[in-house]
């Protein structure tokens, strides 16, 4: 019996996705599978979960937005609901600063308070 679970969450872009995990501290694998109680599922990206465990993986579906894909009765260090949170507000800062700077705004500061909601102070220049 498997204990996979699939959230999908509003990202499309691979290399933003592997900036964000990058900064949230995970480490990217060659692997293209993730491993999960007595068997494993194709993914495009795999990251170790940091504490050990299960690997993290993500795929992309037929919308063009990727999936996480995890037995997370085996990841340790976060949970479904932690990870997929931090990974949702990570990606959102990093999109509206890149629309920001593309739309020559300065960001002044930049504040995620613990409901995830992102205040940024930006002026023109």
């Amino acid at each position: 019996m498997s204990h996979f679970t699939t959230v999908a969450v509003q990202i499309k872009d691979l290399e933003d996705l592997k900036s964000c995990l990058t900064e949230m501290g995970y480490t990217l694998t060659d692997a293209k599978t993730v491993k999960g109680y007595m068997g494993t599922q194709p993914a495009q990206l795999v990251i170790q979960s940091i504490a050990g465990g299960y690997p993290i993986g993500f795929t992309k579906n037929s919308d063009g937005n990727f999936e996480i894909i995890a037995d997370w009765w085996g990841v340790k260090g976060t949970t479904e609901r932690e990870f997929t949170s931090k990974l949702k507000g990570t990606y959102a800062e990093r999109k509206i600063n890149k629309f920001a700077t593309r739309n020559r705004y300065v960001v002044k500061k930049s504040v995620v308070n613990q409901e995830t909601v992102i205040e940024l102070v930006r002026r023109t220049y």
